[in-house]
């Protein structure tokens, strides 16, 4: 009897092993194929019905992953969740409830793919402007046993004489990977919609000097780009046919080149003329490209008459239309004055 029961046990064992093992791959390929759809469907208009069929779709598939205890899956779909929400929708504090309450859960706390967890976390607190939230999120990592900072290594020699350098912990070169692109959101959440744009002084590549004061009254676009990019050269001819339509009415361009100087700069703009806007040098603007956390990339910030941000990256011809949006809002003589 106790030979058949060992028997049993043992079958059972097997049995469960043999499922577990055939269905993780069967969920990932289903959680590949939920991936994809989500991003289908970013590109098109959701209806309500479909939107519900593709949670119903993502709850079933997380469901089915708790039970088989494929927590890695669990924690990759929690962030398909959280990206729907955030990027679809357009609602990244439901992103951020979803991805919280993940983090949480003691199944998950412990799992490397939680890291993905935590950057996409900062990036929808970025959307809300919530520089004091991503500070604590990256503190919690700091604490958590997933902080992944690489080893330091130092090499001992025995010749007092000889200079070893060392690069310092938490240098870039030394930090989290995780807490490195936690910090490049940290940098644009102060610069979302709404926020005032940070002041600055330059001077421009044609001797004048250029101050955030001075944009006062007048709708701006502070154009940071980089020659030979081929998404800034594509929004080109829009900008300049917005420059042409709207300038007369109180638009301006401060374009900021963040990959030529000096004589360099001149002649790439002595080439394309068209280019006929204000600009300065990357070099001059380098503490203002680190606050925005755009080094290198290129980028737009629509700014109102009071210097606020109101949008970013705007393609075609939605520029023209938030200019004229902007244009058309009541100038508040007072508080242009401020």
């Amino acid at each position: 009897m106790k030979r058949w029961l060992a028997l049993a046990m043992a079958l059972d064992v097997s049995l469960v092993a043999v499922v577990a093992t055939a269905t993780a791959p069967s969920l990932q390929s289903e959680l590949a194929e939920v991936s994809a759809r989500l991003r289908a469907m970013g590109d098109r208009v959701v209806s309500e019905r479909e939107w519900n069929e593709f949670l119903g779709r993502l709850t079933s598939l997380e469901q089915r992953a708790r039970a088989a205890q494929e927590w890695d899956i669990v924690a990759q779909a929690t962030l398909v969740r959280a990206q729907a929400w955030g990027q679809l929708r357009r609602d990244p504090s439901r992103a951020v409830e979803v991805l919280r309450a993940a983090r949480q859960e003691a199944a998950l706390a412990n799992l490397p793919e939680t890291r993905a967890l935590y950057v996409l976390e900062a990036e929808m607190l970025a959307r809300l402007g919530d520089e004091a939230a991503i500070r604590r999120l990256m503190t919690a990592y700091r604490a958590s046993p997933l902080y992944d900072p690489p080893p330091f290594a130092f090499t001992a020699v025995e010749d007092r004489t000889s200079v070893v350098a060392m690069t310092r912990p938490r240098s870039p070169e030394t930090e989290s990977p995780v807490l490195l692109a936690m910090h490049k959101y940290l940098e644009q959440a102060r610069a979302v919609p709404g926020v005032p744009f940070p002041s600055f002084s330059f001077p421009g590549v044609d001797g004048l000097r250029y101050m955030s004061d001075a944009l006062r009254g007048r709708v701006v676009l502070v154009d940071f780009w980089v020659a030979g990019s081929v998404p800034w050269e594509r929004e080109l001819n829009f900008r300049v046919r917005a420059r042409e339509k709207f300038r007369s009415q109180g638009f301006e361009i401060l374009g900021i080149c963040q990959n030529l100087e000096g004589e360099a700069l001149r002649a790439y703009l002595a080439q394309h003329p068209e280019i006929s806007w204000p600009q300065i040098e990357g070099r001059q603007a380098r503490e203002l490209i680190l606050r925005l956390g755009i080094p290198g990339e290129v980028a737009s910030y629509l700014l109102d008459r009071r210097v606020r941000i109101r949008a970013r990256n705007l393609p075609g011809s939605a520029l023209s239309d938030a200019i004229a949006r902007l244009l058309a809002e009541p100038l508040d003589i007072d508080s242009t004055a401020q």
